[in-house]
């Protein structure tokens, strides 16, 4: 829930850029963007410090059930329908709920990004210093929740923890 309401702030930020009058008033409107922006990813970054340890106990937690319900689904061989379809059942919903969460916090990342293309569509009599810095900000910075910092949540992990799993 967290990351979502952190997705919709950066949402509703590149939803305010998208219609505003971005040209008009460049500098002090490139100055106010980046400091939104700036706001905001330190916001992501004190929220992770707080959250990153719960991120982490909930990818082992679920790693570790998987994986269990895996080795019972096996190690039940020749066992009734019931068992072996409660057993697959199981193993589906832990898989699909760990996936529901990792996407929920991917979008965060995703949002982050969007405000890139627009400064990209700068003309360059308007491309401002301020332009350049929230663009370079954008670039460089990495927006995300983290487990500790072993590893950031973004749709390219998610892809990497299916391929394992």
């Amino acid at each position: 829930m967290v990351a979502t309401e952190l997705a919709e702030k950066f949402k509703y930020l590149n939803r305010a850029t998208k219609h505003s009058k971005i040209w008009e008033n460049h500098e002090e409107y490139w100055h106010q963007l980046r400091l939104n922006y700036s706001n905001l990813s330190k916001l992501v970054k004190e929220t992770d410090k707080l959250i990153s340890p719960l991120i982490l106990i909930f990818c082992i937690q679920y790693s570790v059930f998987i994986c269990s319900s895996l080795t019972y689904g096996i190690t039940l061989g020749n066992s009734s329908n019931f068992e072996s379809a409660y057993s697959s059942y199981v193993i589906g919903l832990l898989i699909f709920k760990m996936t529901v969460v990792f996407f929920s916090m991917a979008r965060l990342h995703d949002h982050s990004k969007v405000i890139l293309p627009i400064i990209h569509d700068c003309p360059t009599s308007k491309f401002t210093l301020e332009a350049q810095r929230l663009q370079y900000q954008i670039t460089n910075d990495d927006i995300a929740l983290t487990g500790m910092n072993f590893f950031s949540i973004r749709r390219d992990f998610m892809l990497t923890v299916n391929i394992i799993n």
